[in-house]
């Protein structure tokens, strides 16, 4: 067993404890983020260099220490073993977890092994998220049915559906409300009549799950990076890093076609609410063209060598939305290898935040 797997397994068993609520916002977000953080970077240790390697496993011990510090209580949580049959379209429109479910199973899905104390967890999500009376986008309260039978007002033009999304996504209506919950912010689009149209319109589109999950997606993911790079700071920590990563989360959990549009639904809401609430700067298909690579075996050889950098550099500082952020933009690059320079942009950007 390798120092990192063994460390993996420790700390673990520890953040997947439920412990007793606190009312400081900030350890609220670093027990809910714990698991998180440390799938993370146990992900990304591999590709950190070997100057950085110490440090990185001391931070990766550093988030047992803290957690250790809040009392835990008995566990009493249910439970809802995960199969292959586990829709993970509700898990990605709840509320619960401010979203984060979604993350933490599509980074133990990545990870590709067995980690009891993480399954364990996952299998209590797994009984909140799956429930009907869960909170949810409120789009998901309208029959499927009655979706397919509303006029559709943004067609999609299947011969330029970058064009598509440039206007109905990156540069939708701005609406009003606050920017500091997830779910408020999301709530806040919805209330303004912006999200129930994008999802009408894809809910009836003939796009077929290949095409969603290979040529669809990453559009979306482009836009949430590039939101990353184009914004102001004001943003970037709390605010473009979830507007990348929660979708990303269903992009990774996408492979069963009867789930894919659904998922991408939740993707779409997210980006879209995050560009309505937070947005500032208009985009353009043009500013997509500087990041373009011909040649998609580059993310192998030179771009994986600027990311490994960034990796490096990442896993040594503390925060949890960085490294998470950093994940998603090494798993994404790889998925849409033309964009690789776009990924690799977004994720220093952060870093250089953290850094200085």
């Amino acid at each position: 067993m390798t120092i990192e797997k063994a460390l993996f397994d420790e700390v673990s068993a520890v953040v997947t404890q439920p412990v007793e609520n606190t009312v400081d916002d900030n350890d609220t977000s670093f027990i809910l983020h714990a698991p998180l953080e440390l799938c993370a970077r146990y992900f990304l240790f591999p590709l950190v260099k070997d100057d950085y390697r110490e440090d990185a496993l001391n931070r990766m011990a550093a988030i047992k220490t803290r957690y250790e510090k809040f009392n835990t209580v008995k566990d009493e949580r249910d439970r809802s073993t995960l199969t292959s049959e586990t829709d993970f379209s509700l898990w990605s429109t709840a509320f619960a977890y401010a979203g984060h479910a979604t993350v933490l199973a599509a980074l133990s899905k990545r990870i590709g092994e067995t980690n009891e104390s993480i399954v364990d967890l996952l299998e209590t999500m797994n009984a909140t998220l799956s429930t009907s009376n869960a909170d949810r986008f409120s789009w998901t309260k309208i029959q499927k049915q009655e979706l397919l039978g509303i006029d559709v007002i943004l067609p999609i033009d299947r011969s330029n559906i970058a064009k598509w999304f440039i206007s109905n996504v990156a540069n939708i209506q701005k609406s009003q409300g606050s920017s500091e919950m997830i779910a408020g912010i999301v709530c806040n689009t919805e209330s303004a009549g912006l999200i129930e149209p994008l999802v009408v319109a894809w809910i009836n589109s003939d796009i077929d799950p290949f095409d969603i999950l290979h040529h669809v997606f990453p559009l979306l993911l482009r836009i949430a990076a590039l939101s990353m790079i184009v914004e102001t700071d004001t943003h970037s920590k709390y605010g473009w890093t979830h507007c990348l990563t929660i979708p990303h989360s269903h992009w990774v959990l996408a492979d069963n076609p009867d789930t894919q549009k659904d998922l991408f639904c939740s993707a779409l809401t997210y980006v879209a609410s995050f560009r309505s609430v937070i947005g500032e700067t208009e985009i353009s298909n043009s500013q997509f063209e500087q990041y373009f690579d011909e040649n998609e075996e580059a993310v192998f050889t030179s771009h994986y060598e600027i990311m490994s950098d960034i990796i490096s550099r990442a896993c040594v500082l503390e925060d949890a939305h960085l490294v998470k952020y950093v994940y998603s933009c090494f798993d994404i690059m790889k998925r849409d290898p033309h964009y690789t320079k776009l990924y690799i942009s977004a994720a220093l950007e952060l870093l250089k935040l953290w850094e200085n």
